[in-house]
């Protein structure tokens, strides 16, 4: 029987940081305009495995491999059997010039990993396709676009309440361009916000 662990947390840095995304002479975030989050859900069938998505323009290979690591010994399984995936977003601070902000990071996303592990509860799950117009081919000459948004519902078995929506879009989040300053998630959190009212359950977005 399919069961489903899920918990967030917070990410956002409590003082001004090195931005990533942008390539500017003063490159240190100015307040916040949304929180940054990192969700973590765990699913357990005849295996267990790990999604893990992280509002970050991403990390170099090897600190992400030490948090698939370290997020495999919390959950009991390879670092192989765990995912990552980052929002692109260029409004978060550069972990790999901060280094105690990445510690932080790994930290909260164990915790994470760990409370998820202890809220497995069956679930039954439906998957689907849609089209959207989302994203734009800023190649020049480019007209190829993927239109398509991926969604799986996770529904509660026994509560039958909806427990976990998770959508796949074809944009990274860089709406936000380098006259920002402000800290956010960019426009994935509007996603989870507005998603997460009209199905009322946590909503996780890759890309």
């Amino acid at each position: 029987m399919l069961k489903l662990g899920y918990a967030q947390t917070d990410i956002t840095p409590t003082e001004p940081m090195e931005l990533v995304g942008f390539y500017r002479e003063d490159n240190i975030s100015k307040g916040v305009q949304s929180p940054l989050l990192a969700q973590v859900a765990v699913w357990e069938d005849e295996e267990r495995c790990c999604l893990i998505t992280v509002d970050s323009l991403g990390f170099m290979k090897n600190m992400t491999e030490l948090l698939r690591e370290r997020v495999g010994r919390v959950l009991d399984v390879p670092k192989d059997k765990i995912m990552v995936c980052f929002s692109h977003t260029h409004a978060a601070p550069n972990a790999d010039s901060e280094k105690q902000y990445f510690e932080m990071i790994c930290e909260k996303i164990s915790m994470a990993a760990g409370q998820a592990l202890h809220d497995l509860k069956s679930v039954s799950v439906g998957y689907g396709n849609a089209e959207v117009n989302i994203g734009v081919n800023r190649r020049p000459n480019g007209t190829k676009i993927d239109k398509r948004a991926g969604f799986l519902l996770a529904l509660d078995e026994k509560e039958q309440t909806n427990r976990l929506l998770l959508i796949r879009l074809t944009a990274h989040g860089n709406v936000l361009k380098a006259d920002n300053y402000r800290i956010s998630p960019d426009y994935f959190g509007a996603v989870r916000e507005s998603l997460q009212k009209q199905f009322d359950c946590p909503v996780m977005v890759i890309q």
